[in-house]
């Protein structure tokens, strides 16, 4: 975010609540664009000025507004207000919806069209940093797409609330972020209680080859075969996985979750040999799951691994 945009924006909405001077034009035109009387389109438009928590809008969002179906009668303030009014209140997260691992992560890809037909005016338009990511289109081998996350998808949306815009999730691989001072994340273990601080887990980030717990599709040795290009039938050794249980989620689809000390969950262990085949297991489950460290059962050994945790939506269980 350009914090100096802001500052410039703050700046002038004080200069304009100093002012406070409107004219008969303007006063004509907030009457006719809001259906108000005279002095009710006045009081609306002190109470507007006067309120410097309104909806901002920067001179290079307007420049690319101004020119948008339904926007052509408004100025940027006008239009600032109309925002105000048409922006519904949000309900309060659920627990389980902040808690969800993907919630705040997921990645859209938008086609570029006006008023948004460029990286650069959406960059703009969402006071970015960075220019988004581009990417071609595969027939035209034109770059017409881009990828936003969901920040900037809610901007880009309450600048044009009247405008539909198409969004499509991009799915996400399963996040691996393996923690090389505590055993965070573990399949049912809190690493923050007392009895699991400063134990460090012998499995690094980027250790390979690594035994991963499996259930479901992935302990099939043909779906394993067709997603690693496995020249040979995999090696599936009977395993159960300690302090973990199975949800259904969507009432179709078993999903791994933390469990209790004496819960247990049946499957397999498989040696995942390499990056690259691990990347590929993880872009096969999804952003709904993670990676987290697991204690396996195996021929009456245990066996440090890991596994695949669902992390999506626990309503949905």
């Amino acid at each position: 975010m350009d914090v100096l945009a802001i500052l410039e924006d703050l700046a002038s909405a004080s200069i304009a609540q100093e002012e406070n001077q409107f004219s008969k034009e303007d006063i004509d035109r907030w009457s006719r664009l809001f259906a108000l009387t005279y002095d009710e389109a006045l009081e609306a438009m002190e109470s507007h000025f006067s309120n410097l928590s309104r909806i901002q809008i920067s001179d290079s969002q307007w420049g690319i507004l101004k020119d948008s179906v339904g926007v052509s009668e408004h100025d940027k303030e006008s239009y600032s207000y109309l925002l105000g009014l048409s922006k519904a209140p949000k309900k309060p997260k659920s627990t389980a919806q902040t808690q969800s691992c993907s919630a705040t992560k997921t990645e859209y890809v938008f086609k570029l069209t006006p008023p948004f037909d460029t990286a650069l005016v959406i960059q703009q338009a969402a006071r970015l940093p960075h220019l988004p990511r581009l990417l071609n289109n595969e027939e035209t081998n034109e770059q017409t797409y881009v990828v936003v996350d969901g920040d900037t998808r809610s901007m880009l949306e309450s600048l044009v609330p009247n405008t539909r815009l198409t969004f499509a999730a991009l799915k996400r691989p399963a996040e691996k972020s393996l923690s090389s001072h505590c055993i965070a994340p573990a399949l049912g273990i809190d690493a923050t209680l007392p009895q699991h601080r400063g134990v460090v887990s012998i499995l690094g980030q980027d250790e390979y080859p690594v035994p991963y717990f499996f259930y479901g599709t992935l302990a099939d040795p043909e779906v394993l075969t067709r997603l690693l290009s496995l020249d040979d039938e995999p090696i599936l050794r009977r395993a159960e996985a300690q302090r973990g249980r199975l949800g259904m989620w969507g009432g179709n689809y078993r999903a791994l979750v933390d469990g209790q000390d004496k819960d247990r969950v049946d499957g397999w262990m498989y040696l995942v040999e390499s990056r690259d085949a691990e990347d590929c297991l993880r872009h096969y489950e999804g952003q709904n799951y993670e990676v987290v460290r697991c204690t396996m059962s195996v021929s009456g050994d245990l066996v440090k691994g890991l596994t695949f945790r669902f992390c999506g939506d626990s309503r949905v269980l």
